[in-house]
């Protein structure tokens, strides 16, 4: 897997000049090509939970949240600093003409990366609980997909009904609960100081 992982942005022969180069390849790569591996009965359950207003979105919003979940990984691994030479590297990459298709990348990252991290935090903070537990994250996510995306029903108008809503948030937890990113970036981080060494 590692072999394939800069396919997008060098040429085979060469070397990642550094970590932040090589987890932005694997962000990149992953997102546009691998699909963050989910397996297909899991995106065939997640289309279902999701229901008919958001079908046609669902995959999308699956596949921004893993690159949300990957990079968190990496600040809480690598520190803020890290992050921001990951991400400035995917910029700074794809904004060459032959990814002119894809050159919106990292500016969709950087919207919904932020709207995630303040939707997630702001909820943990003032959490409501059904049943006196408290609603996971995973909600707020979805919260912030259908009210943030413009292709959305429910794009800054009114509140989405409680089963659409349940029914995307239940799919992002079903992702959220097979991404393992923590150890991902662990097992990438470890080796690739082993080819350093």
């Amino acid at each position: 897997m590692f072999s394939k992982i800069g396919r997008l942005f060098k040429k085979p022969q060469q070397t990642f000049g550094s970590k932040p180069e090589l987890f932005a390849s694997f962000m990149a790569y992953q997102f546009l090509e691998r699909g963050w591996d989910l397996p297909k009965e899991l995106i065939d359950e997640c289309l279902e939970d999701a229901g008919p207003d958001f079908r046609s979105m669902i995959k999308g919003w699956l596949l921004v949240y893993c690159a949300w979940l990957f990079r968190l990984a990496c600040i809480r691994q690598f520190g803020g600093s890290f992050e921001k030479d990951m991400m400035a590297t995917i910029r700074r990459r794809l904004l060459k003409a032959e990814f002119f298709s894809v050159k919106d990348l990292p500016d969709m990252f950087e919207f919904w990366f932020g709207k995630l991290d303040v939707a997630t935090s702001e909820g943990k903070k003032e959490a409501p609980t059904v049943n006196g537990v408290p609603v996971p994250s995973t909600y707020f996510a979805a919260l912030a997909f259908i009210a943030l995306d413009r292709d959305s029903h429910w794009h800054l108008d009114e509140p989405a009904a409680g089963d659409a809503l349940a029914g995307v948030a239940m799919a992002i937890s079903k992702v959220h609960d097979r991404m393992k990113m923590p150890q991902l970036v662990e097992q990438m981080s470890q080796h690739a100081d082993a080819i350093a060494a």
